[in-house]
């Protein structure tokens, strides 16, 4: 019997994809890399009874900044989802969202999920409610399952001293720490945190806001912020591993920030 192959998409800025490679790994399933964007040729070259094309976040296989060269990029990636469905490859969908955050051309966006969903075999979520939203808004025929979302801490193993950490960050030793912590993009009201955390007047607290800002808007932003509040502390960069465990320590309440599903 051929062994049973996962497709997976590649990550370099998020350790999900890797903790789930290992995850499906020691299943002994065989994980190999996705490619964005799949052809013809690549199917037919990796077709087996038992290989699975697993999507996770499918917009970006055909957005584009263009309205034209995304309707154009959202037809060739159909014809190849749709091929590889007729060499009987699985398609498995985990649906993190049910729209990009950035939500230009929301009915091409609806027509590359009803797409995936069409020639999906299984759809995959992460909660009830996400399964609740994915069958009100979408036409969906097959089960949909629901995992719970795993443990990051295998990526993040290893401790740091609090005081250490709070020394690295110039944070004041007896603080209440808030954090903030992500990419920062417009959607993800991060302008609200601030004005509510600027108007907050609780004595010895600290924002700390670590992530990469993705505008010059957001970058601006930040910096006016950590500028006109020293209570605020800015950290706008993409953060490796140790550094995530460095601004995770000292936090004692983390806000999440994103408005939508």
């Amino acid at each position: 019997m051929e062994d049973l192959i996962a497709f997976l998409p590649t990550s370099a800025m998020n350790p999900y994809i890797s903790l789930l490679q290992a995850a499906v790994e020691s299943c002994g399933v065989r994980v190999e890399p996705l490619p964005s964007p799949i052809t013809q040729d690549w199917l037919r070259e990796h077709q087996g009874d038992r290989s699975v094309l697993h999507y996770h976040w499918p917009s970006y296989e055909f957005t584009a900044s263009g309205r034209r060269e995304m309707r154009e990029r959202l037809a060739m990636w159909t014809s190849h989802l749709r091929y590889a469905r007729e060499l009987d490859y699985g398609v498995v969908w985990t649906v993190h969202n049910l729209y990009p955050h950035e939500q230009e051309n929301r009915d091409l966006q609806r027509e590359g999920r009803c797409i995936m969903i069409e020639c999906a075999t299984g759809l995959l979520v992460h909660c009830r409610y996400a399964a609740e939203q994915l069958e009100s808004h979408f036409r969906v025929q097959i089960p949909i399952s629901v995992i719970p979302f795993g443990s990051y801490e295998p990526a993040f193993d290893g401790t740091v001293d609090t005081r250490d950490a709070r020394g690295a960050l110039s944070l004041d030793p007896t603080s209440f720490v808030y954090l903030s912590f992500g990419l920062i993009r417009s959607y993800n009201g991060i302008d609200n945190l601030i004005a509510e955390f600027r108007g907050y007047t609780a004595p010895h607290t600290e924002l700390v806001i670590a992530g990469l800002p993705v505008t010059k808007e957001a970058e601006d932003l930040l910096h006016s912020a950590s500028q006109s509040d020293a209570r605020i502390r800015v950290f706008p960069r993409f953060l490796d591993r140790e550094a995530v465990r460095l601004v995770f320590q000292p936090a004692m309440q983390l806000f999440c920030r994103t408005r939508t599903y």
